[in-house]
């Protein structure tokens, strides 16, 4: 899938320069933050557009790659609800 691919190097480069992201592309959304508050409030708003939308915000394609312990801050943040 070509938007993994994108993840992916947008995750290297953000790695390589030590700068938080949040985005949305076709078919996947992706985030990395230190508590940017811009970068929270972003991803928090998608995510309620998820919920309004059906889409299981909480899907996390990195697991079958990575251990869990790396995903604290990527792709998706477990929230209290």
């Amino acid at each position: 899938m070509k938007a993994k691919k994108f993840v992916n190097e947008v995750r290297k480069l953000s790695k390589k320069y030590d700068l938080p992201f949040f985005f949305v592309t076709d078919g996947v959304s992706a985030v990395d933050n230190n508590n940017c508050e811009a970068i929270t409030n972003a991803h928090n708003h998608h995510i309620e557009w998820e919920k309004k939308n059906g889409i299981n915000y909480k899907e996390n394609w990195l697991v079958e790659k990575q251990e869990p312990n790396q995903l604290k801050s990527y792709f998706y943040q477990e929230r209290d609800e």
